[in-house]
């Protein structure tokens, strides 16, 4: 398999297909990640489209990453990368060095900058990468909060990146509350289509958008990009369903 890759710019980011987490580019969240990205794209994110070379409409996998001081984690440090997805496209194609020579390209742009590692945040859970590949691929764990995992790969003696310890809880919110950022735009859609099913049930919900790394650093959960809570509790931390979340709803309020 002859691979591609291409880097997203602002210029080009909305004309490469599937880059934008293989969401449909006629969906308004399309433009709005195409928006969120180009606001960044000064902060130092960046994001990689890989191909296969005989198949150039179809994006097979990407990798978004930017340095830590600006990542949308809960996440603090100074002068590393920090990954925020690795992901390809389907079960077909894993396990055949793609997402390697995606995480080979971070390091070397980080190297190229002078940092001192590369880290990111994995976990047991769904809808995140798990620590395997980047444990194959040199990455160690350097801390733990529940299910997740902050794996370094440093390149110097320096790990100065930890997880934030002082940030929201869950028990701050007595209301049900949905917390979330534009970096994911499958949470975009979620949090856009669940309005007139809260409507409908007549449930009152408090929606918290995350607008800048900096309060994102202040997330209830590790992953940052979505915490619902209710009971005071964080109830879902990923991007869920419409059908989750009544099941939820049902177990939670009884409704």
């Amino acid at each position: 398999m002859e691979l591609v890759f291409t880097s997203a710019t602002p210029e080009n980011i909305a004309e490469i297909p599937g880059v934008i987490c293989f969401i449909n580019a006629k969906h308004p969240c399309f433009n709005q990640k195409v928006d969120w990205y180009r606001e960044q794209y000064e902060r130092g994110l960046r994001m990689v489209a890989c191909f296969e070379k005989s198949a150039m409409k179809k994006c097979i996998g990407f990798i978004e990453y930017v340095p830590v001081e600006s990542c949308w984690r809960p996440i603090e440090g100074t002068n590393y990368m920090m990954i925020h997805c690795l992901w390809i496209n389907g079960k077909a194609i894993q396990h055949q060095g793609i997402g390697g020579q995606l995480l080979d390209l971070v390091e070397k742009s980080a190297r190229q900058l002078g940092m001192d590692g590369v880290c990111t945040v994995t976990s047991d859970g769904s809808f995140m990468a798990d620590r395997s590949i980047f444990e194959k691929h040199g990455f160690v764990e350097s801390d733990t909060e529940g299910k997740e995992q902050l794996l370094v790969k440093p390149f110097t003696n320096s790990v100065d990146v930890s997880i934030v310890q002082q940030r929201m809880k869950p028990s701050d919110f007595s209301k049900p509350t949905m917390i979330y950022t534009g970096q994911c735009p499958w949470i975009s859609r979620f949090v856009t289509e669940v309005q007139p099913v809260l409507e409908e049930l007549s449930l009152d919900f408090d929606f918290i958008e995350l607008d800048t790394p900096e309060k994102a650093q202040n997330a209830p959960s590790l992953y940052g990009s979505f915490n619902l809570i209710i009971n005071g509790k964080i109830v879902a931390d990923r991007n869920i369903s419409i059908t989750r979340l009544k099941n939820i709803l049902k177990k939670e309020l009884g409704i």
